[in-house]
């Protein structure tokens, strides 16, 4: 008993202050990026204090979705010190739209701000993920660990890489707010499929939920991006006609068919020039990315 009261604790104090340093990498980052696009320390400093409050949500939405452990029972709500519980979904969500309804009142350009937030979101993000991975294999060294969280804590790192390197190329104000939601609702989506222990109400609760984030933050991207609609459905429509064509000719050209058959014979050795390059390239994005990674946090210019 002892033991287990000693683990309690361990966890809970290991949980808060991955939390909180979690939390602090990501303002920081939010502080830099909003800084470079010359908006307000007041604008940016209550825009995470919004996003603190909206997060209460989280204990709201995991009152409905839990609903075999509340009961409906409105004092397990409230006591919370007691009877554990809070949606990520639920706080994340509802801290975007408590800083929502702030900006809207400030007047101010919400998909920019939300531009500045992707970078730090998603390294708080994959922090928070990495210690808690590190708090069940060798803290705690529990023996039902998974490394679900491991694979969680790589793909917020990715994202964040791609933010990284978007940064220096973005086209439109909401660019990186919706490729964040949409990679975000995308990661959940696949790491979804390798939890088997969740209620029905919690499963279909995250599908509908990613499902719903990653469709509308698509189209809504695409509106942001002022593309004209038919001017890509034409696009769309001749490279399906040269693919044809395409096609056509590799069935009746013996000539076509003749440099067809070649690149099958070589593949193995343009494959293995490619696998070459391949390599080249990450090698050198890595090391550039390790240095963008460092001059973010102020460490190398």
């Amino acid at each position: 008993m002892f033991t287990s009261f000693l683990i309690q604790n361990i966890w809970l104090i290991y949980t808060v202050f991955a939390f909180l340093l979690a939390m602090f990498f990501g303002l920081f980052l939010f502080w830099r990026a909003g800084k470079r696009e010359l908006i307000e320390g007041q604008i940016l400093f209550d825009s995470f204090f919004f996003f603190l409050v909206g997060s209460l949500m989280g204990r709201i939405v995991d009152f409905f979705v839990r609903i075999d452990f509340y009961h409906w029972s409105i004092s397990k709500l409230l006591f919370f010190n007691v009877y554990h519980g809070f949606d990520f979904f639920g706080a994340f969500f509802g801290g975007l739209l408590a800083v929502y309804f702030y900006l809207r009142e400030k007047k101010q350009n919400y998909w920019l701000i939300f531009d500045c937030a992707t970078s730090g979101m998603a390294f708080a993000m994959f922090l928070y993920k990495l210690l808690q991975f590190v708090l069940e294999k060798f803290i705690l060294k529990m023996a039902d660990f998974s490394f679900v969280k491991l694979y969680i804590a790589f793909g917020y790192f990715l994202i964040f890489w791609a933010i990284k390197k978007f940064e220096k190329k973005k086209k439109h104000k909401g660019f990186l707010a919706s490729f964040f939601l949409i990679s975000f609702s995308t990661l959940n989506l696949i790491v979804l499929f390798y939890f088997k222990n969740l209620s029905k109400i919690n499963y279909f609760y995250i599908l509908f939920l990613m499902l719903a984030v990653l469709l509308a933050t698509s189209v809504y991207w695409y509106l942001l991006s002022k593309r004209k609609i038919n001017s890509d459905i034409k696009n769309l429509f001749s490279t399906i006609v040269l693919v044809l064509f395409k096609l056509k000719r590799l069935f009746t050209n013996l000539k076509e068919a003749d440099n067809t058959a070649k690149v099958i014979v070589l593949g193995p050795l343009y494959i293995a020039k490619w696998l070459y390059f391949l390599v080249k390239y990450m090698g050198r994005e890595i090391y550039v990315s390790l240095l963008d990674m460092l001059s973010a946090f102020g460490l190398s210019k």
